[in-house]
């Protein structure tokens, strides 16, 4: 109803137009309908997502400072790149339960490549604001391994996250967050701990219906 009450005001401001600059206001007029239009359809999509009954499927980017423990002896650092599918299903409002899988291959310095993997049940809460934000935090608990010059050991893993996702266009949210998580590998008989702690900036998006 507002947008069609707008498309008449500028309908009536198109007739009185006159003069060399007619097209241009024209156009500029059209311009100002579109942004209008994507406006209203915009506030249609507020408070449209975390609903009981709702699938939310997508992945996330994320830059990880990784540093590996040895022996109980930690080493330098090393920077990665990672990505993570996940889906998951509101089972209340607010409330998913998903899962996700997360595959690496970092290089630290005087070591082999190491690939690794790990698979996580990912619980999360998205609080509703009432707007197109919904501030969120969620756990991982899961099963990690790796390989390295014919080497394969495999643990525990778990982390914590918190951040924002953004619902800027119908069905679709973008994500970022800061998440932090343990991954143990420890070979039979340690009695100290062997993996990585990890702090990881991530950037994702999901689809949700």
């Amino acid at each position: 109803m507002i947008v069609k009450k707008l498309l008449i005001i500028y309908y009536k401001a198109i007739l009185k137009l006159n003069g060399g600059r007619k097209m241009k206001k024209i156009t500029l007029l059209i311009i100002a309908v579109f942004l209008t239009t994507a406006i209203a359809g915009y506030a249609q999509q507020v408070d449209k997502y975390a609903w009981k009954g709702q699938w939310d499927v997508g992945g996330t980017i994320g830059f990880t400072s990784s540093t590996p423990v040895v022996n109980g002896v930690t080493g330098d650092a090393s920077s990665v790149i990672i990505f993570a599918p996940s889906a998951s299903y509101f089972v209340a409002s607010g409330f998913e339960i998903g899962a996700s899988v997360q595959l690496t291959s970092t290089k630290y310095s005087g070591f082999d490549a190491m690939t690794d993997y790990t698979l996580y049940l990912v619980p999360a809460y998205n609080f509703k604001t009432h707007s197109m934000f919904y501030p969120y935090i969620q756990g991982q608990i899961g099963y990690t391994g790796f390989s390295q010059s014919g080497t394969s050991l495999s643990g525990l893993a778990w982390g914590v996250e918190g951040g924002v996702k953004a619902n800027l266009v119908p069905h679709v949210n973008l994500k970022l967050g800061i998440n932090y998580n343990q991954l143990t590998r420890n070979p039979s008989g340690s009695n100290d701990r062997n993996g990585t702690n990890n702090i990881n900036v991530m950037v994702g998006f999901g689809v949700f219906f």
